[in-house]
């Protein structure tokens, strides 16, 4: 089926273009699956460069060679003419090699024993520079990143060798490896479209999985002291707190009134609960409760004006605190007395 470029960048220009939409669209499954697994490709970076590569994209999966037919099919690719595939190896290389690692489990007793480090972490480089090496019309075999990325561990990151950048030059390894692979793909294999998302939907899982596993024991939130609490302990204390309570009863009070009043009852409810004119957080400043009259809200004010005053306060830090609360007491004041009847 004939490809085109305006609907490829329609694609792109969308939201489905951080996932790589584009892509799965020409044909270029790999480089769609990196994009939608890195943040359409590093961080948007990927993304951004497809502006002016898609035009080369579209005449590739139209089987448009008229640029390509001096060297496809014949010979081995140079190494010279690809240095945004190498460069694109060693960060998508680093990127799966470093979410393995952080995905193992730090902690043992979490998990009782465990395959080594050095058994696993390799995979994760070597599928990196794998599946770069084999977007497009270059095709390269597995084993050759793979058996790079295992000297690059044993040899970089041994504790024989020191210094922060041991994991950077064992992914540099498994890409240099790669590269003695390279060959030209003469024809791009054309899988059934159940065939291809089974594929990377299973893929997907599995990376989607690596995160679960980081997130659930390595992660860690750094509370204000300064004390580092694991990210799971931490969801599980907010779904125990008040604030979830709250959320869970506001949101089942707005669907049960729209189901009964539809959508003009369910907006209402939304807007008292969400405090939208500021008037419960108002009430809160003042430390008044509802029902209030206007004169209790009046009475209040000056009350605190008087208790706020720069001559009733002492030091120079102080005033300043007294001021920056005499402004918030102002500013509520000044939301509640704008309604005549009674909160």
């Amino acid at each position: 089926m004939r490809k085109y470029m305006c609907v490829a960048y329609l694609l792109w220009l969308t939201p489905l273009g951080f996932i790589g939409a584009h892509h799965f669209y020409l044909g270029r499954d790999r480089q769609g699956f990196l994009w939608a697994t890195t943040c359409a490709g590093i961080f948007g970076i990927g993304w951004l460069r497809d502006f002016w590569r898609i035009p080369t994209y579209v005449n590739e999966a139209n089987e448009d060679e008229a640029d390509h037919s001096s060297k496809t099919h014949r010979g081995k690719p140079a190494i010279c003419s690809n240095l945004s595939r190498i460069v694109g190896q060693i960060a998508f290389g680093y990127f799966f090699r470093t979410l393995v690692e952080s995905a193992i489990p730090k902690d043992l007793s979490l998990v009782g024993p465990q395959v080594p480090p050095w058994l696993i972490v390799p995979l994760g480089a070597a599928f990196g520079t794998w599946m770069v090496s084999n977007v497009g019309r270059i095709r390269s075999r597995f084993t050759y990143s793979l058996l790079g990325a295992y000297i690059g561990e044993l040899v970089f990151c041994s504790e024989l060798v020191v210094g922060e950048q041991k994991p950077f030059f064992a992914v540099v390894l498994s890409m240099l490896w790669s590269t003695a692979g390279w060959k030209y793909r003469k024809r791009r294999s054309k899988a059934g479209c159940g065939a291809r998302f089974l594929t990377w939907s299973l893929l997907g899982a599995l990376v989607l999985g690596l995160w679960t596993s980081f997130f659930y024991f390595n992660a860690v939130v750094v509370t204000d002291d300064g004390e580092k609490i694991r990210f799971s302990d931490a969801i599980g204390n907010f779904l125990r707190s008040q604030a979830w309570q709250d959320i869970k009863n506001a949101s089942w009070t707005v669907w049960s009134d729209f189901r009964s009043g539809g959508w003009e009852k369910a907006e209402k409810t939304f807007k008292n609960l969400a405090d939208v004119e500021g008037k419960d957080s108002a009430l809160h400043v003042l430390a008044l409760q509802k029902p209030v009259s206007n004169k209790e809200i009046r009475e209040r004010y000056y009350e605190m004006a008087r208790e706020l005053h720069p001559d009733r306060i002492q030091g120079e830090a102080e005033k300043a605190a007294a001021q920056e609360k005499m402004i918030e007491v102002n500013r509520a004041y000044e939301i509640l007395t704008k309604r005549k009847a009674e909160l």
